[in-house]
């Protein structure tokens, strides 16, 4: 086994932990230092495993595109207690409430008459950090676009990674212990 590269050890000890059809499963890191190809190859069986054999899993890790993909709820544990426990749903919508609108000119254009959110600005671009309970998005786009002509647009929710960087930042080790103690 020691001939094999990382993404076949992979493999096979995954396939050798599903061979007698647990009916529970404890994966850690599943897919850390594989290529994408091997990633989605290992996402998809898991899931399919889930899936079609009723397979509970147990994930841990800290690449959130298999956590993402593979899990319904993500607990997340902050020195040593459990600080979130949600649905990954839930976990999305939270990562919906704030969005990033990315705009490019066709031409250099002057924002500094417009009132926005925190935003980085060129001469023909802009990058705006909008929390959708303070901003809407249309009237964002609107004044980005009565700015001049634009050559492209981009929305996108925060992605989960900065969300969960955000919990942990602002969950203080007191706020930690007083959650465990209830």
């Amino acid at each position: 086994m020691r001939k094999l590269s990382l993404g076949q050890r992979i493999r096979f000890e995954l396939a050798a932990s599903l061979l007698h059809h647990p009916r529970l499963l404890f994966l850690d890191e599943p897919t850390i230092g594989l290529d994408v190809v091997v990633k989605r190859q290992i996402r998809a069986l898991l899931e399919e495993w889930n899936r079609d054999h009723q397979v509970t899993l147990f994930l841990t890790s800290h690449d959130l595109g298999d956590v993402e993909k593979i899990s319904r709820r993500a607990l997340l544990i902050h020195h040593g207690t459990l600080i979130l426990d949600q649905s990954i749903g839930a976990l999305k919508r939270l990562a919906g409430l704030k969005k990033t609108v990315r705009v490019k000119y066709a031409a250099p254009v002057d924002l500094s008459g417009l009132v926005l959110p925190p935003a980085k600005v060129g001469a023909d671009w802009a990058t705006i950090e909008v929390d959708v309970r303070r901003h809407r998005i249309p009237e964002i786009v609107s004044s980005l676009a009565a700015a001049g002509e634009v050559a492209d647009i981009t929305i996108e929710d925060e992605p989960l990674e900065d969300l969960i960087a955000d919990i942990y930042r602002t969950t203080t080790l007191e706020e930690t212990h007083a959650r465990a103690a209830h």
